[in-house]
Parts: structure tokens; sequence; C-alpha cells
């Protein structure tokens, strides 16, 4: 979850406000995204604007490689609940640095 808060794009987050819940086995995480920073807490939130279910490859594969998203976390994907297209703004948020050689 570290990972979110230094790969965040904070020109596009500047442009979103939202609170997203991630459901991991055994961990629940809080991420809110406001004025270009997120926050990652541990925690449950009641009603958030988002909410993703899966295990941590999932995470990596729906936010890091990019695989498209499934609600019900088909390909391998995280689930999600709440609106597709702020499912997909907010995991357009986040990309990898370029490789060096």
């Amino acid at each position: 979850m570290m990972s979110l808060q230094a790969l965040i794009d904070r020109e596009r987050a500047a442009e979103m406000a939202v609170t997203v819940a991630f459901h991991f086995p055994g961990e629940d995480f809080i991420a809110t995204v406001t004025g270009g920073e997120i926050r990652v807490n541990r925690g449950v939130l009641e009603a958030p604007d988002l909410a993703f279910t899966g295990d941590t490859m999932a995470m990596r594969r729906t936010v890091y490689g990019k695989v498209p998203l499934a609600r019900d976390g088909a390909g391998g994907t995280l689930a999600f609940a709440g609106e597709a297209d702020l499912a997909q703004s907010f995991v357009d948020l986040f990309a990898l640095p370029a490789k060096t050689a």
C-alpha cells in the first residue's frame, strides 16, 4: 500500500477527491485522495466512494499491470464496487517508473 503513496501522479490526483476502501484477506485499508496527495491507513470505511476487494497480487495486476478492470475481478484483477469510471480514474493515477538500462 505504501507504493500507492510513492507512485501517484500528483497532477492527475489534484483533480480528484475520493475515498477508497481496500479489502484484502485479513487486512483492510482506507485510501483518501485529495489535493494531489494520497493518504493510506489501516481500517474499514463504511461508505467509501469506491471499494476494491482481492489480494495483493490482484492489486499489482490492476494498479500497476494495467489489466483491464472487471467488476467481479475476472482476469485476476481486484473486484470493485462503485462507479466504473471512478475506478478506472483511480487506477490511472498510478504508474511504475520507466526502467533504466
